[in-house]
């Protein structure tokens, strides 16, 4: 099935009692075991057989081949890394969120267990074709040490275009390490590219690459460039970009708070990655209340609308009717409507709530094309008739 810097990965079978299970097996020959390799396989075979999690990969088995051959067996992961399973399915921006929360529980529950995996790429990420994603290869995985957070041991194994600055400088990894890989396994998901191009160093600002998507990339992912450049500002940017932050501390503390800002992202809720930002919050609250606040910009609507009639009854008696008439016909009652639209929304009605608005809308937008050849026919004085109602303004 593939090779690696330690050993290749075979396909194997499992009988047991007649029943035959398709598993993996990783494989080292006695010629590659050296006592560093013959360690650091054990230590891999100990680290995956700790872990029980339904996005992680599970070990059903280990021993010695008969002429030295470490192997261990674990369940076969049929499908595609998760970039690949995305736009092959074209899925939209909810459905690859909701992968992205799968991986972070996964390597959530990974440090739970003291377990730094340090290499969380493409590779190491499948997707099934029932959409059940499995986190593998804890190949190059380290035991966090209780007392300082730290690892022991060999620090030098890492994927370069995978790897957080720290690693790239030298420095100790920690799990704000695998925080950096979840974030630029997100950045690769949502935007459409990898992080870092082959060979390059360091990337640009995610905020600033997530907003400059060019129209080729949604469009072979299957998505409108109208729909994803919009959905990616905001929210879903914050997040990618706390993850990513060049300094560890400035990152999420733990892959359980990222995966928490991605589900509230996909509830419609505050996200913490901008907590504090000006006037935030006042945003999240206005979009939380959509439908009242389209009550009131209809109430607002019709009231300004019922002013500038009677504006223009005072002035131009004589038009009276036709403006009465023009009204009523494109907006038939705004009290009528507003009652409608408020006994909906008592009995649950929401979608004719919505429906009810929409047809407001339309119909306000036509009282404003209506009003302005009023307003011509009658030869308001154009100053006055200017600062009262200015076609393209509510």
């Amino acid at each position: 099935l593939g090779r690696g810097g330690m050993g290749m990965v075979m396909l194997g079978e499992r009988d047991i009692a007649g029943i035959v299970q398709r598993v993996a097996i990783k494989l080292v020959q006695p010629c590659q075991l050296d006592s560093e390799r013959r360690v650091r396989f054990a230590l891999e075979r100990d680290l995956a057989a700790r872990l029980r999690h339904p996005h992680i990969v599970q070990l059903l088995d280990c021993g010695e081949g008969p002429d030295g051959e470490l192997w261990y067996a674990m369940e076969l992961v049929e499908g595609a890394t998760l970039p690949v399973h995305c736009d092959q399915r074209a899925l939209g921006l909810r459905e690859r969120v909701g992968l992205l929360v799968d991986l972070c529980e996964a390597v959530g529950h990974a440090h739970r267990n003291s377990i730094l995996h340090r290499d969380i790429k493409p590779s190491n990420v499948l997707v099934t074709a029932d959409g059940q994603l499995k986190l593998i290869d804890f190949g190059i995985a380290k035991m966090l040490d209780e007392g300082d957070g730290e690892l022991t041991g060999d620090l030098l194994p890492m994927t370069p275009r995978y790897a957080p600055p720290e690693l790239l400088q030298g420095q100790r990894p920690t799990t704000a390490s695998d925080l950096w890989q979840l974030g630029a396994m997100a950045f690769e998901v949502l935007v459409g590219r990898p992080l870092r191009d082959v060979g390059a160093g360091e990337s640009s600002a995610p905020s600033q690459r997530s907003r400059t998507v060019d129209a080729a990339t949604p469009a072979a992912r299957g998505l409108v460039m109208a729909q994803l450049t919009p959905a990616l500002r905001g929210d879903l940017d914050a997040i990618v970009t706390k993850a990513l932050r060049p300094e560890p501390g400035a990152r999420y503390a733990s892959a359980d708070e990222m995966a928490a800002d991605l589900r509230a992202w996909l509830a419609a809720q505050p996200v913490a990655a901008r907590r504090g930002e000006r006037g935030y919050a006042l945003k999240r609250l206005l979009r939380a209340h959509r439908l009242a606040n389209g009550f009131a910009a209809l109430a607002l609507l019709a009231v300004i609308t019922d002013g500038v009639a009677s504006f223009v009854q005072e002035q131009h008696t004589g038009e009276e009717a036709c403006i009465a008439q023009s009204t009523s016909t494109l907006l038939p009652g705004s009290d009528a409507m507003l009652g409608r639209a408020v006994t909906q929304a008592a009995k649950g009605q929401h979608e004719d709530v919505l429906a009810s608005l929409q047809a407001a809308g339309a119909s306000l937008d036509a009282v404003e094309g209506a009003l302005s050849q009023s307003f011509e026919r009658l030869d308001i004085d154009h100053e006055r008739g200017r600062q009262l109602y200015a076609p393209g303004r509510h």
